[in-house]
């Protein structure tokens, strides 16, 4: 993210990713990484993902809640916790930090 400043204007924000990047440079340059992250960017931010995702996250916890089956993550689901954590991780390595830039 780049702040972009007007001398009458307040300062705003531009979102800048691998996206504009690929636009700018083109795509012959970047590495196998790179084209990966701009993959996953453009498809974490989806509504496929996100419905994707909330179908997981319910039948996971209604497995685990359902009596009579085998139970993997009890309740307080810290098993579903590390997945969660660890897939953010691997989010915020792969999309770099707001920056601002005078």
């Amino acid at each position: 993210m780049t702040v972009v400043t007007e001398p009458s204007k307040s300062p705003r924000f531009v979102i800048l990713g691998l996206a504009t990047i690929t636009s700018c440079v083109g795509a012959a340059r970047l590495t196998r990484g790179q084209q990966l992250a701009d993959k996953l960017a453009n498809h974490v931010g989806s509504w496929k993902f996100l419905i994707c995702q909330s179908t997981i996250l319910a039948g996971w916890v209604g497995m685990n809640l359902t009596p009579g089956v085998p139970h993997w993550d009890n309740s307080p689901f810290i098993m579903l916790n590390l997945v969660f954590s660890l897939s953010q991780a691997d989010i915020d390595a792969q999309v770099p930090s707001p920056q601002i830039i005078d």
